[in-house]
């Protein structure tokens, strides 16, 4: 636990809001990994994914994004998360990516919302 918080404070301390895709990327990249890392430690009796994913909104927040909500099914959650362990993170990177897209949708609809057209 103590390597894993060593390696977060290092990774994360000068995170910045990503310009590019490559930014992105990379973010998203570290977010997963590090709270995959977190789940497989499991230094909880109950509740590591909850920590896992409250970790990873917490990078996410740290670089100025907004924190997501992982809206696939659970079965699919966990697919992802075997998948990780095995080394592949790539459905746990998309299930990242389309939160982070599903957050900007439901943003700017709440703005158009907030401010109705003709005025």
């Amino acid at each position: 636990m103590a390597e894993l918080d060593s390696e977060l404070r290092e990774k994360t301390k000068n995170l910045v809001h990503p310009k590019t895709e490559q930014g992105y990327s990379e973010l998203i990249m570290l977010a997963t990994r590090l709270s995959h890392k977190l789940v497989c430690i499991h230094p909880f009796r109950n509740g590591n994914g909850r920590a896992s994913r409250l970790l990873l909104n917490a990078i996410l927040l740290r670089a100025g994004l907004s924190e997501i909500a992982i809206k696939k099914s659970k079965p699919t959650y966990l697919r992802a998360m075997r998948q990780a362990d095995d080394g592949d993170f790539s459905l746990l990177e998309n299930l990242v990516v389309n939160g982070l897209v599903e957050t900007k949708k439901i943003n700017y609809s709440s703005i158009h919302l907030s401010y109705p057209s003709g005025r």
